[in-house]
């Protein structure tokens, strides 16, 4: 996953991407992504905040696939923990594989309120640019593509080329 700021954050963002480890790149993403998404506390008696709810779309292999779809629903918990999130607020949703069928399942998603629906798996470029556009008061993560431009979408992409090249080393200097 490469991070691209630009202005002031520029520094940031390339000790982000000098980090070695994408899974702890994807759950710091993850981490920075439901704190700007999940609304602060309200001190006023009148009215209480409104709960996030958050789902996850997985990619075919679902949950056990030790990819993605487990990084992901990883990462989810240790927010959910941290920020004593009920798990009435969480959903975990597969798909069948089909367009037809993630479309139907987002869209299934977000008639159901949730706040923010992260799609796993570039396949779900599609249905995402269409249901982010028929829904734009929610939130939307694609992970591993960066194909849908829309301002109420995210796309987590993955530098996998710098993975492997490190993953070669590694293997080159123990051997």
């Amino acid at each position: 996953m490469r991070c691209e700021l630009y202005g002031a954050y520029t520094d940031l963002a390339k000790r982000f991407n000098r980090m070695r480890s994408p899974a702890l790149r994807a759950l710091i993403s993850l981490t920075l992504f439901f704190s700007i998404a999940i609304p602060a506390k309200v001190n006023s008696a009148t009215s209480a905040p409104t709960p996030v709810k958050i789902a996850i779309a997985l990619e075919v292999g679902g949950v056990g696939d030790n990819s993605f779809n487990d990084a992901v629903v990883s990462a989810v918990r240790a927010v959910q923990k941290k920020y004593k999130i009920s798990d009435s607020y969480i959903r975990v949703i597969p798909t069948d594989g089909t367009t037809a069928d993630r479309i139907a399942r987002l869209k299934f998603l977000a008639k159901a309120g949730y706040n923010l629906i992260i799609a796993i798996g570039a396949d779900y470029a599609t249905a995402i640019d269409k249901i982010s556009k028929d829904f734009p008061d929610i939130q939307y993560a694609l992970v591993n593509s960066k194909s849908v431009g829309a301002l109420n979408v995210s796309c987590l992409v993955f530098a996998e080329q710098e993975e492997a090249f490190l993953a070669g080393v590694v293997a080159a200097s123990s051997s």
